[in-house]
């Protein structure tokens, strides 16, 4: 009798095989140490087999089990929108406000499924800097993420409960550019000006995003266009920064402030976008008639582009007919033109 048949026929709803297996004694709360410690439960939520969660429930599981990570069956079926699966936890009396490791709850899961979470930078560890946990995803539940969303407050869930990172549920769907979630949850009340503790509000991560529809829905909602990060960013010079050109000339239309300098660097989101080398977002500017500019240290959108931006940012930037002899304030004898840049960064193309 091998305990692994059990999260096997779990996973793939075979209640006949979960019922033969408990009658031979198996512990219906054993742990799958091949996966963070789940239980049968976790296994048949995750994957949103109604029955065989009936049948393990009826066999006296833990409905609130927890694994290594902090998560119960709620946590699963809720990260694949199995709303059938969700509503029938609910009705058994699982718990919505229990909290993982990384203290989110089920709506947190529910406001962030999707199969983009197994793209390269997966949500939890790039944005939120948590686990990843992609792998757990059995589809893509988009198209069930307002439902789920739903069920979920209505069984009582907190809307602006805070994960460990300061983030609630309307920021991931802020990740996610889901307008349909948002909407929702703004229609039933829940806050949009909090900021996470890097100081970020739904604004900036949308903006992150390139997400335009969403950062339309925020800037027709009042969100403050001006607010800064903890790194005195706004929205528009996170857009910048990552290259999102549609996006800024969007935030742009809406009052945003493409020279404006941020207090940490005193780099504006040109000289953000020239050093990552967008050229599109430097194109942007001259529609607006909108200088480059220089950050306290004298650089210019020439300097920013050496060593990051690479050689078609500087040669777009040359084309432009920026000053190539503009110096910095760094160095002797004057400061450094971009030339001298180029030579301490060793770029003999770019020199």
């Amino acid at each position: 009798m091998n305990v692994a048949d059990l999260f096997g026929a779990a996973s793939n709803g075979d209640c006949d095989k979960i019922r033969s297996l408990l009658e031979e004694g198996m512990d219906v709360d054993a742990k799958d140490e091949d996966d963070h410690g789940c239980t049968a439960l976790h296994h048949a939520a995750k994957a949103g087999h109604c029955p065989a969660i009936e049948l393990l429930l009826d066999r006296g599981a833990k409905i609130d089990a927890i694994n290594t990570k902090g998560m119960t069956a709620l946590h699963y079926a809720a990260m694949n929108c199995h709303c059938a699966a969700i509503a029938l936890l609910l009705d058994q009396g699982a718990d919505v406000e229990i909290w993982d490791h990384d203290c989110r709850t089920a709506l947190h899961f529910a406001a962030s499924s999707d199969e983009r979470m197994s793209s390269p930078q997966p949500l939890y560890k790039f944005v939120f800097g948590c686990a990843d946990y992609s792998h757990h995803l059995q589809v893509s539940p988009e198209k069930h993420r307002c439902d789920a969303i739903s069920l979920l407050l209505d069984g009582g869930a907190d809307m602006d409960f805070k994960d460990r990172y300061d983030y609630t549920p309307l920021h991931y769907d802020a990740y996610e550019g889901d307008n349909d979630a948002i909407r929702l949850l703004l229609n039933r009340g829940t806050e949009f000006h909090e900021q996470n503790i890097y100081g970020q509000t739904v604004l900036h991560i949308t903006a992150f995003h390139g997400h335009n529809d969403t950062v339309k829905l925020w800037l027709d909602r009042g969100v403050d266009i001006a607010a800064m990060d903890n790194m005195c960013r706004t929205a528009l010079a996170v857009a910048a920064r990552h290259g999102h050109h549609e996006t800024v000339k969007l935030l742009c239309s809406r009052d945003g402030n493409l020279a404006a300098k941020g207090t940490h660097d005193s780099c504006t989101p040109l000289l953000d976008a020239a050093r990552n080398g967008y050229c599109k977002v430097i194109d942007v500017s001259l529609t607006l008639a909108v200088t480059l500019g220089e950050n306290c240290s004298g650089n210019t959108a020439l300097h920013a582009a050496i060593p990051h931006g690479g050689l078609k940012t500087v040669t777009h930037l040359l084309g432009l007919g920026v000053e190539v002899n503009a110096r910095n304030k760094d160095g002797k004898d004057g400061g450094w033109t971009a030339l001298d840049h180029a030579l301490h960064w060793e770029d003999f193309t770019i020199a």
